[in-house]
């Protein structure tokens, strides 16, 4: 798959996520209060209902009220409960402030979290970059090797000119991108390591050692992987053209 494409669809996925997770958090911290509210209040005006129609119930029968007076008594407080249910449903009580305050923080803090730790974690467009670099810098010996049994030949040859000679940078570096370019990482961050020492300002290896330890880290650069690509990022050579 394309490098550029599957940065892409990373993109695409976070976004989404931060999408589903404030779809599910913010609703019920914006949205009016009603259900619970309402039904407490509905509850009540019921209660205060049946009571008054006992108390009018009975004084109709001590004589108190008429048999008029009870009926017209009664229509008016059947009038008022409705009107009572009806201002209710039509004037939701609203979210209290402190739940809408945070529902703003939450929908702001999120989306800058997720970013923030996808940077603190590692950025995967620093990967491409370093394996674009680490491709331009590859050995000619290399590029020219016919066939896997010629290439590891050449890595034997390296080997030992290493063995022979351990002060030669230039010779960890070549045995280190052989170990990288035949995915041998514990070997090839031994050779780097080596490299490095011998080679400190040289960005190709640094860029290489970079890659390495960021694949042995799952992919992620940072502490020791984005260290080596800022000093890298400092000296000139050919990973920078």
């Amino acid at each position: 798959m394309n490098p550029l494409w599957t940065v892409s669809l990373f993109w695409i996925a976070a976004a989404v996520c931060v999408v589903v997770a404030l779809a599910f958090v913010l609703p019920p911290l914006l949205r009016a209060r009603g259900g619970a509210g309402k039904a407490v209040r509905r509850d009540v005006n019921i209660a205060v209902y049946r009571d008054q129609m006992k108390e009018m119930e009975a004084d109709r029968a001590n004589g108190l009220l008429s048999d008029a007076q009870y009926q017209s008594a009664r229509l008016e407080l059947e009038t008022r409960l409705a009107d009572d249910a009806l201002a209710a449903e039509a004037h939701p009580e609203p979210a209290p402030s402190g739940s809408r305050k945070l529902g703003y923080a939450l929908g702001a803090v999120l989306p800058a979290a997720a970013f923030a730790l996808y940077y603190w974690l590692g950025n995967p467009a620093s990967l491409l970059a370093i394996a674009d670099a680490q491709s331009v810098t590859a050995p000619s010996a290399m590029a020219g090797a016919a066939n896997g049994h010629d290439f590891m030949d050449l890595i034997r040859k390296v080997e030992e000119k290493t063995r022979a000679n351990p002060g030669d940078g230039e010779a960890w570096s070549m045995l280190a991108r052989s170990y990288a370019a035949t995915e041998q990482w514990p070997r090839a961050l031994q050779a780097y390591e080596r490299a490095a020492r011998l080679l400190p300002q040289d960005a190709s290896v640094l860029s290489g050692y970079a890659e390495a330890l960021a694949i042995a880290n799952r992919f992620v650069l940072a502490g020791r992987p984005m260290e080596l690509v800022r000093r890298k990022a400092t000296f000139p050579g050919p990973a920078c053209i």
